[in-house]
This record gives structure tokens, sequence and C-alpha cells, in this order.
């Protein structure tokens, strides 16, 4: 993964421990209508994607952070197993 990643996704770490909703995130590939593509980016996994228009602008998770997109993917309700 490129460096430029792997430090977009950690700039963006404390700002996601801001916002609602969000249970994890990780370095991957950017999915489009449902394809992954090979361009690199930060995943953002949420127990829910909500409009835009619902969400205030700080629960709002960037497009761009420093140049590297940001892929959104509902992950809905996470237990821990064990």
């Amino acid at each position: 993964m490129d460096q430029r990643v792997i430090s977009a996704r950690e700039e963006l770490a404390p700002r996601l421990a801001q916002i609602t909703g969000v249970v994890g995130s990780c370095l991957g590939y950017k999915r489009v209508k449902g394809q992954v593509t090979t361009e690199e980016c930060v995943i953002v996994f949420v127990r829910k994607k909500l409009p835009l228009t619902s969400l205030a602008t700080n629960q709002v998770v960037p497009v761009l952070v420093t140049r590297v997109k940001t892929d959104v993917i509902e992950v809905g309700e996470v237990t821990a197993l064990g």
C-alpha cells in the first residue's frame, strides 16, 4: 500500500473516532457500483449509511484526506465473538 494512503488513514483516525456510527477503518481499494477498482483508499466502516442531508457537518466522513479518497461501507452492528 502506498505510504500516502497509510498516512491519510493515520491523519483521519482522530476525526473518525468522533463520528457516530463509525466502527472501524482499513486500507483497501475503492469500490464503485459494487466493483472493486485499482484505486487505493481509506475504507471506513459504518453501522448504517445515512443521507448527507441528515448528518451534521462534523459527522460526515470526508471524501478526500490529503488527496486520498475514502470509501464508506455499511456493515451493520458489529459484535465481538468469543
